[in-house]
This record gives structure tokens, sequence and C-alpha cells, in this order.
């Protein structure tokens, strides 16, 4: 091969390097490449929330849901379910427990609580008439019949006195403070200082000793009371038990014995919550 020959073959050899660079490069070509779309850095992935789950745990039933109306984090309220006694057929025995393990607080009054039958009640307030909101980490007992005192309540430290005249289920915490400890004890006598120990816990005395001097009898009849007992205590910080007792006032049962559905609606027809056993 001539001189001359090798020049123009080697011209051309550099000719297309030049021209696989640039079409690298983008320059001179139009070659392009595709790829799948791209976040830029300001971008924020849409948080999805997780369906309701629900999980069994012997008869605990908890469900977890979360809260979709908050796009920047997800909030989960955690219920939980108890069925001790809907084997029970007696109306005024037959309850199940709810209990708030999430952080959030839930309000059930005007909430409708409905079995498979599709048969609600809805609950009411509590018996001062205010809504009955279940705190982080409170049970409320929803009993099936009707309540002894007329009222739903929340349970307190002298709660135990409404045993004396009514029969719940389950019962009360019989532990109430004892008015022996009361600071006005120490400017009594002998007598009453000695009785006073004897009076028992969570019980309106329907007798007094007549060697009771009478500002020791009235002491005990202003203090061994549940009124009594909540003007003493009511600002203690132990007074709430964190406990509700709610009652549905139905004469005949709710739940089934086996493959039942407990239901909490809102009053737009909407599932709040859904747990079954």
């Amino acid at each position: 091969m001539t001189t001359g020959a090798r020049d123009v073959l080697w011209l051309f050899f550099i000719l297309i390097v030049i021209g696989v660079v640039w079409s690298m490069r983008g320059d001179g070509f139009n070659f392009s490449i595709k790829s799948g779309p791209r976040l830029s850095p300001s971008s924020k992935s849409e948080i999805i929330s997780r369906p309701e789950s629900i999980f069994k745990t012997g008869e605990k039933y908890t469900i977890e849901k979360t809260d979709k109306e908050i796009p920047s984090e997800v909030k989960t309220t955690q219920i939980t379910f108890e069925v001790p006694q809907v084997q029970n057929t007696d109306p005024q025995k037959e309850y199940l427990v709810i209990r708030n393990q999430g952080s959030e607080d839930i309000n059930l009054s005007n909430l409708e609580i409905k079995n498979k039958n599709n048969v609600g009640v809805k609950i009411g307030s509590e018996e001062n008439g205010k809504p009955i909101v279940l705190k982080t980490r409170e049970a409320a007992y929803i009993l099936t019949g009707k309540s002894t005192r007329g009222a739903n309540f929340k349970v307190n430290k002298c709660s135990g006195y409404f045993n004396q005249f009514h029969q719940f289920v389950p019962s009360i915490n019989a532990r109430c403070p004892n008015i022996s400890e009361l600071p006005e004890v120490s400017s009594f006598d002998d007598d009453c200082f000695a009785f006073l120990p004897q009076v028992p816990s969570c019980q309106m005395p329907t007798s007094l000793p007549t060697n009771l001097s009478g500002s020791c009898q009235q002491f005990i009849q202003q203090h061994a009371s549940y009124q009594g007992c909540v003007n003493d205590h009511k600002n203690d910080n132990n007074f709430d038990q964190r406990e509700w007792r709610i009652f549905l006032n139905r004469t005949v049962e709710m739940w089934a014995l086996r493959n039942e559905v407990i239901k909490l609606v809102d009053q737009a027809g909407n599932i709040i919550f859904e747990a079954s056993y």
C-alpha cells in the first residue's frame, strides 16, 4: 500500500472516532437516551396509608387504623376489644371491654355499637351530660343491660361506695380512702379516734355507737359516703381510675357466642372500628 493510501485510511479512521465521541456527548448527531421519571431533590414521596388490620390474640382483638387526613405523618389509633362475658345470655351480666392503647383520645358518645345482625345502640353521655372520652390507656366496660345507677359513669377512687346499694358486673373495686386518715381526726376524743378505723371501707354506716360525741357522728355522716369521699379526694392525682362503665340498656343479649362482628359506627354510618370473634 502506498503512503498516500495509508494517510487517507488514517484520516477516515480519525473522522469515525470523532463522530462517535460527538454522538455520545449529544453534540452533532441527534441521539437521545430515555430514562424513567425522577423525583427532584425537593420532592416528597406520598405517604400511602396502610389498610386497617386486625390482630387476634386469645380473647383480645386489636384494630389498628391509620388516619388518612394528615399526609405529613401517619397517626395510629389502636383499640383492643375483649370479650370475657359475651357467652352470658343475661343482659345484666353480658359485657365486652374496649381499651384505648393508642396515643389519641376517642370520643365514644354518639357512636353506635353494632353486632353482626346490624342491631345497634348509640352510646350516650356520662352521668353529668358530658361526652364519654376514652383517653389513652383507659378502658370502657360496655354492658348490655341497664345501669342500676341509671347512668354511664367513670370509676374513681370513691366509686366503691356504689357497691353498698347497687350490684355491678364486673364488680367495682371496693377500696376507698379511709376517713380515719383525714387530718380533722386528730382533734377528736379517744372514743371517736378508736372507732373511725373500724368504719368499713366504701360503706356508709347505717348506725353509730351511742358513746360517740355529736361532732364525731356528724363527721362520720359527712365524710363516710360517696359524695363526702368525692369532696375530700376529687383533687387527688389518682382520683380517676381510668375505667368507664357504659350501659346499652337492653333487655335481651347483644352478642352471639361465636362468629360475631363488633362494629363502632359514626353518625354518618361509617365504620370506625371493627373486630370479630
